[in-house]
């Protein structure tokens, strides 16, 4: 038997032996199982782990690790890290590592568990469609979270040098062109550029243009503008300001958010049910 082998060997039946060993000294309504639970509970979680560990035993106590694909693909995978030359079938090995108690240890099959407990508590709560009327509440309610950004459309010539853009613009206001027939250095964005919102011009041209763009008089050049790549000449085309959206501009995205909240106060109300009668304190 290689070394390997042997140290696989090794661990699996000393992990076997200590599930034994623990099913048999925390069976239910045993005085050590009274005892440690109330010692794991009290001690042994930490408070940011309390929710995640309630989730996860009642995981277990509904038998999710025993009919998941994910759970039963990574067991099986780590029986054969751990016995490289077994022979065994699939759902032998599966039953091996769940006989042994390795899906109480995996921090993938764990995480798995706790969210696949959180979509089902809050699949027992139905929760009714909105109306129209319900929707437009919760948008006038929350308007500032679904506000339409302000925008801008522009134009702008890039120069790699800020020297290089003074003067084409100094060209400009002498009458010596207009700017249309302009040509500034290479520039892997268009000349003229949709209209955005200041995050969105951020991302292609930096926050300080963007703050800059929303603040230069339209309709003339002006410059130079500092951007991510250089330094811009910029015409203002047209600026919007920021506004309140109609219902049926941003519908899906208010009926996502409202379905979301319904969501997070179902999950809520179902772990605080959890955790009564895990005799674990409410939620600070």
């Amino acid at each position: 038997m290689t070394r390997r082998r042997y140290a696989a060997w090794h661990f699996l039946l000393l992990g076997g032996l200590l599930f034994l060993v623990q099913k048999t000294l925390l069976s239910e309504g045993s005085p050590m199982s009274s005892a440690l639970d109330g010692l794991d509970s009290m001690e042994q979680v930490a408070p940011g782990q309390r929710d995640e560990e309630i989730l996860y035993r009642e995981a277990l106590r509904r038998g999710l690790d025993r009919n998941d694909a994910v759970v039963r693909q990574r067991l099986i995978r780590n029986m054969r890290f751990l016995e490289p030359e077994t022979s065994l079938e699939d759902e032998a090995l599966y039953r091996q590592a769940l006989d042994l108690g390795l899906d109480r240890e995996d921090v993938v099959v764990r995480r798995r568990l706790v969210e696949r407990m959180r979509r089902v508590l809050v699949s027992e709560t139905p929760i009714v469609k909105p109306g129209t009327a319900e929707l437009q509440a919760y948008l006038v309610d929350q308007g500032e979270r679904f506000a339409i950004p302000a925008r801008v459309r522009l134009e702008q010539i890039h120069f790699d040098e800020a020297e290089a853009a003074a003067q084409a613009l100094a060209q400009i206001r002498r009458g010596e062109g207009d700017g249309r027939a302009l040509r500034g250095d290479p520039l892997p964005l268009p000349r003229k550029l949709p209209s955005l919102s200041a995050r969105e011009l951020a991302g292609r041209l930096g926050p300080d243009f963007a703050a800059r763009a929303f603040a230069l008089e339209p309709g003339r050049w002006t410059g130079p503008v500092p951007t991510s790549y250089g330094h811009s000449l910029v015409w203002v085309h047209e600026r919007s300001p920021e506004r309140s959206p109609e219902l049926e501009e941003v519908r899906l995205r208010v009926l996502g958010e409202w379905r979301a909240e319904r969501e997070a106060e179902a999950l809520e109300a179902a772990l605080e049910r959890l955790r009564v009668r895990a005799g674990w304190p409410a939620a600070p």
